[in-house]
């Protein structure tokens, strides 16, 4: 009951403060929010010390959001897209230890630093900045379907490989890091993202004030992949540090990495996917 609660009212006030609140700003809270909060829990459970993890969390959500106001409201959108393949250095990291090396992303402080903005805040970032279209010059124009176009894609993903993995899982995906995945949930959630992803594209097909149209069956094999290795990459993480959940501020859910696992790798590599066609229709 509890983690019902806490979805109605958690995801009710996600969605309002994501539609009904014009020009983004709603949207630009929350992005703020959880990047705060989901960076001071990565700081707290890899062991940094109360002052270091709040004056570490502060700066650097401090400047790295100032600098995602300028880039998007300002006039160097066009740099970012450009380097937008350094965004898939979390992701690549990430995945390279979940089958190659699993435990910690980082052991010395400031490993843990560095990792920490990689891992927990760049993505919101991000997902701010995708909301407004990949616009050369700027020109933010908050589009509300497409955080919320992510966030249903992932959610397809996560359910149904919840359900196809209870009905019909039988073989273990990966056991060392989380037993209770199978390839049967695997293969039942990518195929409903995908045909979310399709429908996505008949109802909700829309082009920005520039050339880029919104492609979200491209979108959604992107999620389809990366949401089940954000979550066992946040297994791994928590294995190696023998913990349960990131956090607690969601009752029932766990913290911010715990509910956004799946976001925290799809999202980057969502903004250089989309980078590369505003860069080929430029």
């Amino acid at each position: 009951m509890k983690r019902i609660l806490t979805a109605i009212i958690a995801g009710g006030a996600l969605l309002a403060l994501m539609i009904l609140v014009p020009d983004g700003h709603g949207f630009l809270g929350i992005c703020i929010l959880l990047s705060f909060t989901g960076l001071l829990e990565y700081y707290r459970i890899n062991g940094l010390g109360n002052g270091l993890r709040l004056s570490a969390t502060i700066a650097s959500c401090g400047l790295a959001w100032l600098g995602c106001w300028e880039i998007a409201h300002g006039s160097k959108y066009e740099i970012i897209i450009r380097i937008s393949f350094l965004f898939l250095l979390m992701p690549a990291l990430a995945t390279w230890k979940l089958f190659l090396n699993p435990g910690k992303l980082a052991d010395s402080q400031a490993g843990i630093l560095f990792t920490g903005i990689l891992y927990a805040l760049v993505p919101f970032c991000l997902f701010y900045m995708l909301a407004g279209g990949l616009e050369f010059h700027g020109n933010y124009e908050y589009e509300f379907r497409i955080p919320l176009g992510i966030l249903i894609l992932t959610w397809c993903s996560d359910t149904f490989a919840y359900f196809g993995g209870k009905l019909s899982g039988k073989r273990k995906l990966y056991v060392k890091i989380s037993p209770g995945k199978t390839w049967e949930g695997l293969i039942s959630g990518t195929a409903f993202c995908v045909a979310a992803g399709f429908i996505l594209q008949e109802t909700w097909e829309f082009q920005f004030s520039g050339t880029l149209r919104m492609n979200w069956p491209i979108v959604a094999a992107i999620v389809a992949v990366f949401t089940p290795v954000g979550d066992l990459v946040e297994s791994m993480i928590k294995r190696s540090l023998n913990i349960k959940d990131s956090g607690s501020i969601l009752p029932g859910h766990g913290g911010v990495l715990d509910r956004f696992d799946g976001p925290l790798l799809s999202i980057p590599v969502i903004f250089f996917a989309l980078c590369l066609f505003a860069i080929a229709n430029s």
